[in-house]
Order: structure tokens, then sequence, then C-alpha cells
């Protein structure tokens, strides 16, 4: 049952009955009457921590860790993930904010530092910890050693693929624990790739010890699990929704060039010690599979369009593979967007979800961050990026072509949002991720510029673009 305040006038004092103060409430012209609610989610808000998780559980199945009602106002404010801020909340300059809820019309003081709590006007519930999901699974699978207390695992991530994580406590002391199918390719090239990358000083997660919470990581039949530095919950796309302002923003996109800039050249130099990596080349028959993919999932798939007489779009997917496929090949992320950058102290960027790399051109990651459908960067902003990676990417090569490079970067523009709409349409409608569907405009915004840039080259790509614009 649902409540207006206005209940409580009509109730007794002490116990009494529901069904004896519907009756007076309707005698009263108050209105009660029952809604076909068939479909909905239900869910128990009845204590701060039901109702905390509820409107978390709401956020993380939106695909996102942050909200802000853009009603509110924010000074000089510290936000971390799992953090909703309700309409015309005023928050001052030095609060810290994690792991909360910020109820309407709330005001926070200066200097607070506010985590796992519900605050409104006047007063702060504080919430236990463990609220998300529960892996029984996995629960079943950890033995003690010694050891009397249970772990807290919590289910984390909102990503794309079908691989688990989850986040275990004990304690103060933290881990994420990565499981996939033991069919799963991925997963052991990501711990080749994870000991590549730290040895040449890519800040990905560090490989932690199976004992690390003094229990024994079981292999079940069939899953395998291995266990991760924790790098927290706010990706650069949500910590560049909680307002950093424009200086703190173009600083970390610094930052964040900087790691692509030695991934791009020093670790490419060493590729050839990870020959996983060195022989996993993105090449013509990847890119065709992007192009295609775009085709079966987005256009005929979830826009329901007939590209129809096939062989012109085909023959000029062709000659976009081979020309990326012809450019100057780096050691490349490959999915090097916004959600796959975490950011911890603050302004520190980390790189996860790296186990797609590829020997690849360099643009490709270029573009994937500077026109990232997850977070719009305005013109001026792009283009200082963009000149700062070849500033610094020139200083590392001295033989580096710059006017060669830009031209590399308009195919590759193509190719990446070609397969963003073809995976977010398949993760909406094959995986049933419907948050993906909102980042479907801009990612077609970008591809309509592209084609309408490189029209004279692919007037049949352009045509189906604009087709698809007007559908």
């Amino acid at each position: 049952a649902m409540y207006s305040p206005g209940f409580l006038d009509v109730l007794d004092e002490g116990r009494s009955s529901v069904v004896d103060a519907w009756l007076r409430a309707a005698a009263l012209g108050h209105k009660v009457g029952t809604l076909d609610f068939t479909g909905c989610y239900w869910g128990d808000i009845g204590t701060p921590r039901n109702y905390f998780s509820a409107v978390l559980s709401k956020l993380r199945e939106e695909g996102e860790s942050l909200y802000i009602h853009p009603s509110s106002v924010l000074e000089d404010v510290q936000i971390g993930a799992h953090t909703v801020i309700e309409r015309e909340v005023i928050i001052e300059n030095g609060v810290s904010l994690s792991n909360c809820i910020i109820l309407p019309g709330s005001r926070v003081s200066a200097g607070r530092h506010i985590h796992k709590s519900i605050v409104g006007s006047g007063y702060s519930v504080p919430i236990e910890e463990n609220l998300s999901e529960i892996s029984d699974t996995f629960v079943s699978s950890l033995v003690t050693s010694g050891s009397a207390e249970r772990p807290e695992i919590s289910l984390i991530g909102t990503g794309g693929s079908d691989r688990a994580y989850y986040r275990i406590r004990n304690g103060d002391t933290t881990a994420v624990l990565l499981e996939s199918s033991q069919n799963d390719p991925d997963f052991e090239r990501h711990l080749i790739y994870t000991e590549f990358m730290r040895k040449h000083d890519i800040p990905v997660p560090e490989i932690l010890e199976p004992d690390y919470f003094g229990h024994n990581m079981l292999i079940n039949q069939g899953v395998m699990r291995c266990l991760f530095e924790d790098l927290g919950d706010l990706s650069l796309y949500s910590w560049v929704k909680s307002g950093p302002g424009l200086t703190r923003i173009k600083e970390i996109y610094r930052r964040v060039m900087d790691i692509l800039v030695h991934l791009h050249s020093t670790v490419t130099d060493k590729a050839s010690e990870c020959p996983p990596l060195f022989s996993r080349v993105f090449d013509y028959d990847h890119l065709r599979w992007e192009s295609d993919y775009f085709i079966e999932r987005f256009v005929k798939g979830m826009r329901r369009i007939d590209p129809g007489d096939f062989k012109e779009l085909d023959r000029e997917f062709e000659e976009l593979a081979r020309r990326v496929d012809s450019f100057v090949k780096s050691v490349i992320h490959r999915d090097f967007q916004s959600q796959n950058i975490m950011v911890v102290n603050g302004d520190v960027p980390r790189i996860i979800d790296y186990q797609g790399a590829r020997m690849g051109p360099p643009a490709y990651d270029v573009v994937s961050l500077l026109w990232d459908p997850y977070v719009t960067l305005d013109e001026f902003m792009r283009n200082d990026l963009l000149s700062y990676y070849i500033t610094k990417i020139r200083e590392r090569n001295g033989h580096f072509d710059e006017a060669g490079f830009r031209e590399t970067i308009l195919p590759c523009r193509l190719q990446r949002h070609m397969q963003a709409l073809g995976a977010y349409a398949y993760l909406a409608t094959m995986k049933g991720k419907k948050y993906f569907l909102k980042h479907v405009p801009q990612a077609l915004l970008y591809l309509r510029e592209e084609t309408e840039l490189a029209g004279e080259e692919y007037p049949a790509l352009h045509a189906l673009v604009q087709a698809i614009g007007k559908g």
C-alpha cells in the first residue's frame, strides 16, 4: 500500500485498524482505491536500508553510478560513485560525498564528509554495509582458512560483457573478483595483458594473490575467477557528470592522453614481449566485422531499415576497411572511452577492460575518447586535447608524421561509431541492457557528421545514415 501523509490524520492513536482508517478516509471525501501495476517492479522501501538499496539498484539498472538533479547547486564538492543528489539541494564548499542519497531541498554545510547515508533537512541516517546482491555461487566456493568471519560480497559493474564482477570486503580491505566462464578466451588474455601492462607502467589494476583474504579461491566446474585491485566505482564518465569544472576536466583528460601516448609509443616498442598481444592484429577482417555488425544489429535489427542494394555499400565497407588496415599500427586499447577509465584519489585516471587490446591504428583509441558518445566534449577542448596528444607523441617519436596521422582520424571515426551503434543495439535488444539506448543519439550524430565529411568517398554509406536519421 501507498499512502499520502494526510492518511496519518485518520489513524487512531496507538494500535489501529487500517480498514477502519480506509472507511474513515472515504467518509471524509478522500480517494481510496486500487491501481493495476502488473509488470512493474515492487520493492519494500519501508526502512532506510531498503530505500537506499532500491534507489541505487534503479540507478544501476540505468547504467549509472551518479545522479545529480539539474536544479541543485554544488560548489567545490568531491563526489564519489553511488551518489544521488535530488532536486533543489545546496551543497557548500569542501563537502565529500560517496554512497549516499541527498533528499530534495536539503542543504549540506561546508566541510562535511558523507558516506553511506541518507541526508535530509536537518538529519542524516547511516546505512549498513552490504546492500547489493549476493552471489550464492561464489559464497559456496569460499573455503574459510582459520577465520570465522564471512567476507561481504557485492555484485558490481554495469558494462556490456557477460563477465561478472564482485566487490569483496573484509573489514577495511577490498578487492574485485572477476568471474568468467571457462570457455571465455578473454580470461587468460586479461591476466597476461595485466602483467605486461603493469610491467610497462600502464595504470591497470594489480592482480592479487588468491589468499588475499585468508581464503582459498576454488574454481568450480565451468567457472574461472581472479582477484584484482579495487579501483572503486567512479568512472571518468561519472566524474565528469559530477561537475568538476572545465579546468579540472581538461587536466584529467590530459593525464588520460599521457597514458595513451605511453601505450602508443613506449609500450608498443615492447609489444613483442607479449606474443598474445603482438600477434593479435586489428586487421581488415575485424574491421569488416564491425561494419557488418552495424548493418545487422543496428540498421536491420534495431531500426528495421532495409539497406536495399547492398553491393555498393559493401564495396565502400571493403574500401574503408582496407584503408584503416593500411595505417601504421601500435598497441591500442580498442575500447578507450570514459566508462573504461576509472578515477581514484580525486583525479588520478586508471585503465580497465583492456583484454580486447590489439595491434591497430592509434587514431582508433584517440577518436574513441575524444568523440565518445558517453561524454561529449566541446570542439575547442577536443582540438586542444588532440593537439596535446600530437605534441606528446612527437616528443616520444621524432619521426612522427602529423599530417599522415590526421588523415587517419576520419576513417577511424567512421569505423568506431559504426561499431558503437552495433554494440548498443545488440546489448539493448539481445542482452536486455536498455540503458545503452540513451547513447545512440550522440553516436548517430557523430556518424552523421562523419558521413557528411566523407560523403564523396562513401556516398552509399552517407545516404544510408541520412535515411536512418529520418527513420
